[in-house]
């Protein structure tokens, strides 16, 4: 308890100080700096971080690579930044997701470096919000974000929202509460640009959630007595969106043009619901983040007259990319690389024998919480020139990112969860409690008609075992993992699990996968 609120503490500390310092005043000149000066914030990076730290594993890398750092600053300079990093993944500095989280230690020539995902925090970032959850069997990934962060964050989202023709826009909300921070930073970045509309969220049950929905509030009283307007969570009740639906279609009623900032299954169940109840969102643009927007769920949105754009962010790097107005299926987002470098390897994705395009991402982000140089975040997707003449295209942002998805971890309705820790518990805890072999259990991604869907797989062979016994047992071996306690939360609430009595799906080439995700062929 006393580490909680000293955590807390810090967060409106960490609040006040963003609210006293001064918006970015243009917004178009910072981030067009940053672009020119990438790979000198990289070079310096890789100075303060790495070469002058020989704790930090990328310096045992580049040694193993037989690269100093003079010799990094004439690859560069010789050759570009982008092929350099190019030609130092195939000399063996790079990180995979699980080398990056520290599940597995990193190999290279025989020999053995022991890392954690902490060993690649930016040393420059000194204090900032931590986001954290307590508890956790795994090892999770601590974020600090800086006060400059949020700056820059901010600045991002008004260029952002320019670029596309969206900055008057008011904003709505449909974003988790805490201990996620997710919603209440743009809850705040949208109220101190003057557009913070309304904020929805899936709060669960007072029994579970009633200390963070008391933080929360406390926290907007406290942005409010800095003289910012952020919007108070709105507590959507079971798995009803027809209040947040309504609200936004009383707003377009009123001439009133919004954003819909959500994750994609929420977003989607808004949607549905104004579809249900003969809503007309046209005025609408629903901004969503968190998974694969499909063709599917696309149209769902499109269907009350809204547009929908994807954005695809990386929370340890930042926003990747987002869409514009010409871009209407496919996932696919321009690549705002100001702050990141971006390209693909073809390999064999994990717990599967599928063939993917991993992307491979190296950060540059003076104010980031991690330096990280090649390291691949079990994404994928196909890098291509972009198609259009849109504003963004204007800016420079030429390559375009499309049918992004994820191989390695779960990731409908926002949540983010490793899939080891997922093989754990069906491998493990689920035969250990009701019977069976490891092979009697798959949970399968799959695109529901509104929202991303899991479906817990229990073979016939297993016996006489209790759906709902199943279902509750899961989900509370899901609550100790890393965001399990959101995540358990939310899923409750939306319905987004459910156990049957059937075989294993099986790939195309007999192989039962414990873990069968929508990207790989997860079923409908």
């Amino acid at each position: 308890m006393i580490a909680e609120i000293k955590h807390y503490w810090n967060v409106g500390a960490q609040y006040s100080a963003f609210l006293r310092t001064p918006r970015v005043a243009d917004p178009v000149r910072e981030i067009g700096q940053r672009r020119a000066n990438k790979r000198a914030v990289f070079l310096d990076l890789a100075k303060r971080a790495v070469f002058d730290r020989p704790e930090n594993p990328y310096h045992s890398l580049f040694a193993m690579a037989g690269c100093e750092y003079g010799d990094l600053v004439e690859m560069t300079e010789r050759e570009g930044l982008d092929a350099s990093l190019e030609r130092l993944y195939d000399a063996g500095v790079r990180l995979t997701h699980a080398e990056f989280k520290g599940f597995e230690p990193i190999r290279r020539g025989g020999k053995e470096i022991p890392c954690a995902s902490t060993d690649f925090s930016n040393p420059l970032v000194k204090k900032g919000i931590v986001g954290s959850s307590s508890g956790s069997r795994s090892r999770g990934t601590p974020t600090r974000r800086g006060v400059e962060w949020m700056v820059q964050r901010e600045a991002m989202t008004r260029y952002q929202l320019a670029a596309v023709g969206l900055e008057k826009h008011r904003h709505v909300g449909l974003l988790p509460m805490l201990p996620a921070f997710s919603g209440l930073t743009r809850t705040v970045i949208a109220a101190r640009d003057g557009r913070a509309e309304a904020w929805f969220t899936l709060g669960g049950s007072l029994r579970d959630s009633w200390h963070y929905r008391a933080v929360t509030t406390l926290l907007i009283l406290w942005v409010r007595l800095h003289g910012v307007r952020g919007a108070f969570p709105r507590y959507l009740a079971g798995d009803d969106f027809g209040p947040a639906a309504e609200y936004v279609a009383e707003l377009n009623a009123r001439g009133v043009p919004c954003i819909v900032d959500a994750i994609v299954s929420p977003g989607v169940r808004l949607a549905d619901a104004a579809r249900a109840k003969g809503l007309d969102l046209s005025l609408t643009t629903f901004f969503l983040a968190g998974e694969a927007l499909t063709n599917a769920k696309r149209a769902v949105i499109t269907a009350t007259g809204a547009t929908v754009l994807p954005t695809y962010i990386v929370s340890e790097i930042g926003l990747i990319g987002t869409a514009c107005q010409q871009m209407t299926t496919d996932n696919c987002v321009h690549v705002m690389d100001d702050g990141f470098s971006v390209f693909s390897r073809r390999r064999t994705a994990p717990l599967s024998d599928t063939e993917v395009d991993s992307l491979v991402f190296t950060s540059m982000y003076a104010p980031g919480p991690y330096f990280l140089i090649n390291v691949e975040m079990d994404d994928a997707g196909t890098l291509e020139p972009a198609r259009c003449d849109c504003g963004l295209t204007k800016l420079g942002y030429t390559t375009q990112l499309r049918n992004v998805f994820s191989y390695g971890k779960l990731t409908g309705q926002g949540t983010t969860l490793v899939g080891t820790d997922i093989l754990r518990i069906l491998e493990e805890a689920l035969p250990a409690r009701f019977g069976g072999s490891p092979s009697d259990y798959q949970l399968v991604e799959m695109d529901g008609d509104a929202q991303s869907e899991l479906e817990l797989r229990v073979h016939p062979r297993v016996g006489a075992v209790a759906v709902d016994d199943v279902h509750e047992y899961f989900l509370s071996q899901i609550k100790p993992l890393w965001g399990g306690a959101l995540t358990r939360r939310e899923w409750k609430q939306t319905g987004g699990v459910r156990v049957v009595i059937a075989e294993p799906y099986a790939t195309k080439t007999g192989k039962v996968l414990a873990l069968h995700l929508m990207g790989l062929g997860g079923k409908k």
